[in-house]
């Protein structure tokens, strides 16, 4: 999470969120009740994406992790490609904010242009989780 070595643990059934600092240790906590939505509400909710409360968010990543557990991406909720360029922007943002400018990006593949932008585009996996 972020380029601090921070961790996102999630905890699913719980509707709870912490971000953890490289040594274990809760910096933020995002906590929601169940109690918070009626059943016709969470449904209409989680029938968005992108929107609703902590509770569809978590509804929204065990959805994606159990597509990615059983290899069934054809039940994800989300559509990808919808996903691809949200997540796309986001991305440009932070390293246009890192590097305090505008981050320039080939039309057709969406790769910035500069080294500087290319630099923090990526991060060096840990051994055994490289993308192949």
């Amino acid at each position: 999470y972020g380029s601090n070595g921070n961790a996102l643990e999630i905890l699913l059934g719980k509707a709870q969120i912490r971000l953890l600092d490289p040594k274990g240790k809760v910096l933020r906590e995002w906590t929601q009740p169940e109690t918070d939505l009626t059943a016709e509400n969470k449904q209409a909710a989680g029938n968005r994406t992108g929107g609703g409360t902590l509770d569809t968010t978590i509804q929204h990543l065990d959805n994606f992790l159990a597509c990615i557990r059983d290899n069934t991406p054809g039940k994800a909720a989300a559509n990808a490609e919808i996903g691809t360029k949200s997540t796309y922007l986001a991305l440009v943002a932070n390293v246009a904010s890192d590097l305090g400018g505008v981050v320039r990006t080939d039309p057709v593949t969406g790769a910035p242009l500069d080294a500087a932008a290319k630099s923090l585009w990526t991060r060096d996996y840990a051994k055994g989780w490289e993308l192949a």
